[in-house]
């Protein structure tokens, strides 16, 4: 799995992409590498800090991450690869809870699918893609796509 995540991050040096990861869910908890979470979560504050308009350079992430060998323009798209990365985390993720699951159902049953059904949709919930949600990024860009509808 380490493998797809530094894909991702080695497509990081383009701000699109960095778009196109976000607005799909790719969150942080998804990473089981601890290393590319915390270059994730680094290149997300670059990005916030440019008004999610700038990207960081191939040679300013090999600056902040001399031990990482950042792949040159994979060929994946980022949609793949976010998926194949969400499909694994909560298929992981998913067979922790039904282990809970299982443990408690003669205990409490009703308790333990309760629990089961909470923290399923809470799962699903952290890598649902954010379409349909407000996109606070540029407000002036926004409100020009506005007035050019009207």
């Amino acid at each position: 799995m380490s493998e797809l995540e530094l894909k991702i991050l080695s497509k990081f040096t383009d701000s699109r992409e960095i778009r196109e990861a976000w607005d799909l869910g790719l969150r942080e908890q998804v990473f089981t590498n601890p290393q590319y979470k915390g270059i994730f979560m680094w290149v997300i504050g670059y990005w916030d800090e440019g008004q999610r308009m700038v990207a960081p350079t191939i040679e300013v992430l090999n600056d902040q991450f001399p031990g990482v060998s950042f792949e040159n323009d994979p060929s994946e798209l980022m949609s793949y690869l976010v998926g194949e990365v969400q499909r694994r985390h909560i298929a992981s993720q998913a067979q922790a809870l039904m282990v809970d699951a299982a443990n408690g159902i003669f205990k409490d049953p009703i308790e333990a699918l309760n629990t089961l059904w909470h923290k399923s949709y809470q799962l699903t919930e952290s890598v649902h893609p954010r379409i349909g949600r407000s996109d606070m990024s540029n407000v002036a860009e926004r409100r020009e796509r506005y007035l050019r509808k009207v």
